[in-house]
């Protein structure tokens, strides 16, 4: 174990005198804002000042930690015991298991409303409506007025839930949220009054609430002075991550819990700012320091680990634009001689051709395709790089195209640009919960799905076939659960969920890797994602043999060509 204070060298002076701020003077510390920068170590300060806090014996049970996500909470805490491990050795465990109140405003919000729900007259057993219920909610409220059926078109049912949503975080008024942010609804203003109404009326008496109630019930519930005192009595440090991304009902709650900002500690950036979509705003952050009086401390950390002198100037010559904001200047000692550059494009499709181009002009010079990477914001926006790496286009002179793709259950990772993966093998996205629906019990197994492809495949007329196929129960249960645009949807990417089904015969068989089951099992595959396995059989002629005459017209008509296989089963069925 190391001393009391050994723990704190790694630290840069200023991260340091943001642990140790008020620390020995439990809750009576002053407020604290931290203003990190990019890439200086934010959150490493915010573990080791709660790891502080309970080496100097405050109770870990009265600390209330909030982070942006569940997962930055679950983090937080695993690096806390880490930290508290070296002062303190085994005890830090049973420590940091007492640290339960770490979580996100809505998590902490959703447990003190069951803690006080009697107190508010809310009914304990609630339940909480994710956004895609609340959605359906408002659709089925929205249908009950009639305004689905209206001669010009009323909002849809995802931007009325949107616009009810940032009133309630914003604290603003529906007039003032339309006139900013959806001018196309200004018509519709008293109509949808009327059906917030009718909502949060049909909330009421399910006994729901949605994601929004529990912010709006809690500040209404600190609105109350005895309330407040008694829920910001429990919590002796209250310490906020992200602070610039929080809307006003979240900072109406944090004042409301330590109004006189005794053991409270924000971190945030006002130059990292980019959630104003989501109601939140900046001037949480701006005006934090003047809430209190005297105003709260604040420390700026501005070393940079993470990127080099050239691009940190860059980021300070676009921050220092900024009319207002905390004055910092980011620096590092790391060093470079590339310089960023400032492309203009016209759109994303150009983007994708300008990196790809890119690429191959780096791999001509002589650097590796595995020591190029292209990092995505989310994964959503590798969309049209994957079409530009495909062979229609820049890579189309090459049979083998510089990407690499990891696809996971819902999402999709850009690994690296270099390890050289066939487009033709390349397995292209796919719902994880579309595939996941179409199991539904009834719905069949892979016997009864062969059956269908065995009739689409003898029938005079497949449309008609296929028109049958669509009506059947097991068919029509996939329409209700999945949506009834999933017959298009695999006419835009062909991944129809049920030849996706995994076929164990080949596990049956022993485990065999070789021979013509696993050809077999690779060309279905190959019929699912449009990948071309083989050569289409043809006769002396070089005409198309009749079964792959009828393959290619499927693929030419209609999706149905995803219940065709290149082969018959023998067979075996699987649940």
């Amino acid at each position: 174990m190391q001393t009391s204070v050994a723990y704190l060298d790694t630290l840069n002076p200023e991260q340091r005198r943001a642990v140790e701020h008020g620390a020995e003077g439990g809750s009576a510390a002053p407020p604290l804002l931290v203003i990190a920068g990019a890439g200086s170590g934010k959150t490493n300060t915010l573990a080791h000042r709660v790891a502080h806090l309970i080496v100097q014996g405050a109770d870990p049970r009265r600390i209330l930690l909030m982070t942006f996500s569940r997962r930055a909470a679950s983090e937080m805490t695993k690096r806390v015991e880490r930290i508290a491990r070296k002062v303190m050795g085994e005890n830090a465990g049973v420590m940091t298991d007492a640290l339960t109140w770490a979580g996100t405003y809505h998590g902490i919000g959703a447990r003190l409303l069951r803690d006080y729900a009697e107190q508010i007259g809310l009914n304990p057993a609630f339940t909480i409506h994710d956004r895609e219920d609340s959605a359906d909610l408002m659709n089925l409220v929205r249908h009950e007025k009639g305004f689905s059926k209206t001669k010009s078109r009323f909002p849809t049912k995802g931007t009325c839930l949107s616009i009810y949503s940032r009133c309630v975080n914003a604290e603003m008024p529906i007039e003032q949220v339309i006139g900013a942010s959806y001018p196309w609804c200004s018509g519709w203003a008293a109509e949808l009054k009327e059906l917030f109404a009718a909502y949060v009326e049909a909330k009421q008496k399910q006994n729901v609430l949605d994601y929004d109630d529990l912010l709006l019930y809690w500040a209404q519930m600190v609105g109350d002075a005895n309330l407040a005192d008694d829920i910001g009595g429990r919590f002796d440090h209250v310490l906020v991550d992200e602070y610039q991304d929080t809307n006003r009902l979240q900072s109406s709650i944090l004042l409301a819990l330590k109004p006189g900002g005794r053991g409270l500690t924000v971190v945030g950036d006002d130059a990292q700012s980019i959630y104003s979509f989501r109601a939140a705003t900046v001037r949480n952050i701006l005006d934090f320091p003047d809430q209190f009086s005297p105003p709260a401390n604040i420390i700026t950390l501005d070393r940079n680990y993470r990127s080099t002198q050239t691009i940190l100037a860059a980021a300070n010559g676009v921050i220092g634009l900024a009319e207002e904001r905390f004055t910092k200047n980011l620096w590092t000692e790391r060093t470079s001689a590339a310089k960023p550059q400032l492309v203009s494009v016209r759109d994303e499709a150009d983007q994708a051709r300008f990196i790809v181009e890119r690429i191959l002009e780096n791999r001509e010079s002589g650097a590796l395709l595995k020591e190029q990477a292209v990092l995505f914001r989310t994964s959503s926006h590798s969309g049209p790089l994957e079409i530009e790496l495909r062979p229609s286009s820049a890579c189309a002179s090459s049979r083998w195209c510089p990407s690499s793709i990891m696809y996971r259950p819902g999402e999709m990772r850009a690994r690296s640009i270099g390890s050289s993966v066939s487009p033709s093998r390349s397995r292209p996205r796919y719902s994880a919960t579309l595939r996941r629906k179409t199991r539904l019990r009834g719905f069949g197994s892979i016997r009864s799905i062969w059956k269908r492809r065995e009739a689409l495949w003898r029938a005079i007329d497949p449309i008609s076939e296929l028109s049958v196929i669509m009506t059947e129960p097991s068919v029509c249960a996939v329409e209700q659960v999945v949506g009834p645009g999933w017959g298009e949807a695999c006419d835009r990417w062909p991944c129809s969920p049920l030849p996706m089904l995994r076929d164990r015969r080949d596990a049956r068989s022993g485990g065999r890797r070789n021979g013509r089951a696993r050809g077999r099992a690779g060309q279905r595959r190959a019929a699912v994602y449009g990948a071309t396995c083989r050569r289409p059989r043809r006769n002396a002629g070089g005409r198309l043999r009749p079964l792959d005459r009828r393959q290619e017209w499927f693929r030419e008509q209609t999706w149905a060509h995803t219940f065709i296989s290149d082969s018959r089963p023998r067979g075996g069925s699987v649940d």
